[in-house]
């Protein structure tokens, strides 16, 4: 495809993407980060700068990956579409799609393997 279209489309669908989940969730934030949700919030904060960071020390100093490519890879770990956006437009290229497409699944498997094993915790 023309890369103008492409790009394009992109934006298009990931504003649509983002728009459906900001007004369907997004009224919850206050009441979600009020009282107890604050520290939550704060550690979550927390771990996913930790992991951006390992991540990203990991791959560039250990394993030598092209920047591009482990920003795409990074955002894929984490399932941020907005991230994968992101990064598409800092780096004015379209390979950082390329390892998000890669990681994404694995990503999503993962969370939903661990998720299952949390709740079967018993607490």
């Amino acid at each position: 495809m023309d890369s103008v279209v492409l790009g394009k489309m992109r934006t298009y669908f990931l504003s649509i993407f983002l728009a459906g989940t900001g007004l369907n969730y997004g009224f919850r934030v206050v009441e979600a980060v009020t009282g107890d949700g604050i520290m939550i919030a704060v550690v979550s904060a927390l771990v996913a700068i930790l992991s951006v960071l390992f991540g990203f020390l990991l791959g560039h100093y250990v394993f030598h990956i092209n920047w591009t490519l482990l920003s795409g890879a990074i955002t894929g770990g984490m399932t941020s579409a907005p991230g994968l956006g992101a990064a598409i437009d800092a780096l004015d290229c379209d390979e950082p799609a390329v390892s998000y497409g890669a990681t994404q699944p694995l990503a999503t498997l993962c969370m939903v393997i661990f998720s299952i094993i949390i709740h079967k915790l018993p607490i």
